[in-house]
């Protein structure tokens, strides 16, 4: 028997993490109790120590104990690692957001044990998102309240003669004057116009002449002494090739300044907001070349926010990733959507580091693509505990080798290729000989060290390309690629019984060690998972009955 073996979590590194870390015990009844959370998990959550060993209902309300209830589940439905978006009050009542991945972890035998939770804080850029929606969809609005005034209502258009008396004007002119059009004929337009130029006027009507076309940013002074900023366009009346007079269209920008300032507010607004983000937020055009990029890029990834200038977004993207990430452009703009990727982004000094690349296309309100907002995070260390986590879950804990599960999913792919035209191959089904008399007499401590020092000889008397797994208590399973024929599979099974036959010392007790094997070796397309197992537990069941230290041969034809 195998002794319980501790979870692969050193609390030290969990307590260090800026993230949120809760692990949940999965109990057998498929309930799940917490079983650790971080510091950081208790000083943004209402949560303490009490809640060790309890279920979410009994720490959290209801509506939260069924939504955490439903996330955990799905880990457990699905036996993938999953994640979900979730906002809460901090204990200073404080709304906060985040985005929670959840991995399940296995015992030796494959069952689920524990559920790990990493929780990110993603307030900052989920308000930073907001906040700068909420000013561009500002900003839209503007301009579409502008539009709306330019295209259902016509400029003013005056009519003047060669010196710039008024001789006409459309409706719009008394909308921009406040004055009748009886009243404005006959008077000269440059005294509706504050100028400090006293000859602008004359100035403007001789470019008119000369040139045919002249624009003129202009103050209107209209009838109850507001001042109407507007913009004049000069352009001749001609008559059979003879300037007679000059249209003078003015417009009224009033609101477009208005826009402009509450653009230039929005702007700054959004760059306080970047430069104060823990990501970098980056703007990009249809070209993939930035329009900006936060502060935070130099902390992050140690370039300054200049140094991005007359760039595109790929430069210092990992090449394998460059084609991907463009994929993922194409479809969020096409379907309007936000895209996230992981990929390798180059630091100026540490080389590549993996981030969380999220990309959302923003459009005017026409519907035209104007920049794409890209929120950019360092995910260097969750992708290592990731992968550390993935480790364990295909790893024996006590020989360190790969499990049951892992050694599965490498069958079925030598299957597969076998079927598609492939080499044949062989499985070894061992079986230490007398282990519980081992166990029984000399104690589980030795039986432990027995089968870490079996599976270190096995190891060592394979091919390179074999795989040895630990199945369980003292049992262990070999594929052996490319192994066609019995004398192959018998070479391997003698230097196997050689490498068991040299003396066994575990703590100063001197062992015999003997394996029973039973070989399936696999020549027929028809064969699966299921009979190759079956056909070696068969064989190594007609060695042990010889009396072991031996090993049987079926053939899967």
């Amino acid at each position: 028997m195998v002794r319980e073996i501790m979870l692969p979590f050193d609390t030290a590194l969990l307590e260090v993490l800026v993230d949120m870390v809760f692990i949940v015990k999965v109990e057998e009844d498929f309930t799940f109790t917490y079983a650790f959370f971080n510091h950081v998990a208790i000083e943004k959550t209402n949560l303490d120590q009490n809640a060790i060993g309890k279920t979410f209902s009994e720490v959290h309300d209801e509506e939260l104990s069924i939504l955490l209830n439903d996330e955990y589940g799905k880990v457990l439905n699905t036996n993938k690692t999953t994640t979900y978006e979730d906002s809460y009050k901090s204990p200073s009542g404080i709304r906060r957001y985040s985005e929670a991945r959840l991995t399940p972890l296995f015992d030796k035998t494959g069952a689920y044990t524990h559920i790990v939770g990493v929780v990110k804080d993603v307030t900052n850029e989920k308000v930073a998102k907001l906040e700068s929606e909420d000013s561009w969809n500002k900003l839209v609005e503007s301009k579409s309240r502008y539009r709306s005034l330019f295209e259902n209502n016509t400029d003013a258009v005056f009519t003047t003669d060669l010196s710039g008396v008024i001789l006409s004007g459309n409706t719009a002119v008394e909308k921009i004057s406040g004055y009748s059009l009886d009243e404005l004929k006959g008077r000269a337009l440059i005294e509706f116009l504050d100028t400090s130029d006293p000859v602008f006027s004359i100035k403007s009507f001789q470019q008119v002449l000369e040139y045919g076309l002249n624009d003129q940013r202009i103050t209107f002074l209209e009838k109850l002494g507001a001042s109407v900023s507007c913009l004049v366009n000069f352009t001749p009346i001609e008559v059979r090739d003879k300037v007679v007079g000059i249209y003078a269209i003015v417009k009224d920008l009033r609101e477009l300044d208005d826009m402009s300032n509450k653009f230039v507010e929005s702007e700054k607004h959004f760059r306080i907001i970047a430069k104060n983000a823990q990501d970098v937020i980056v703007l990009i055009n249809d070209k993939q070349e930035y329009l900006y990029v936060s502060p935070s890029s130099n902390q992050i990834y140690g370039y300054d926010s200049t140094e991005y200038t007359a760039k595109s977004l790929s430069w210092h993207v990992h090449l394998e990733d460059v084609s991907r990430m463009e994929q993922n452009f194409v479809q969020a703009l096409r379907e309007a959507t936000t895209c996230s990727i992981r990929l390798r982004i180059k630091h100026k000094l540490n080389g590549w580091l993996w981030s969380e690349l999220k990309a959302t296309p923003v459009y005017d309100a026409r519907n035209k693509f104007k920049h794409m907002v890209i929120i950019i995070r360092d995910i260097t260390l969750q992708k290592k505990h990731e992968e550390q986590l993935e480790y364990f879950a295909y790893r024996d804990f006590l020989t360190n080798l790969p499990n049951r599960r892992f050694f599965t999913d490498q069958l079925l792919m030598e299957l597969d290729h076998f079927q598609n035209g492939g080499n044949g191959f062989t499985v070894f089904l061992l079986d230490i000989d007398h282990f519980k008399g081992i166990n029984d007499q000399y104690g589980h401590e030795i039986g432990d060290c027995v089968i870490i020092e079996f599976g270190r000889r096995l190891c060592g008397s394979i091919p390179k390309d074999a795989i040895a797994a630990r199945l369980g208590g003292d049992e262990f399973i070999l594929l052996l690629p490319k192994v066609e024929t019995a004398e192959l599979a018998k070479e391997t099974a003698i230097n196997i019984q050689r490498a068991m036959e040299a003396q066994w010392s575990i703590k100063h007790t001197t062992l015999n060690v003997t394996a029973s094997m039973g070989i399936s070796l696999v020549l027929s397309t028809e064969a699966t998972v299921s009979t190759i197992l079956k056909n070696a537990d068969n064989a190594m069941y007609d060695a042990k009955k010889s009396g072991g230290n031996s090993f049987e041969i079926l053939y899967n034809r």
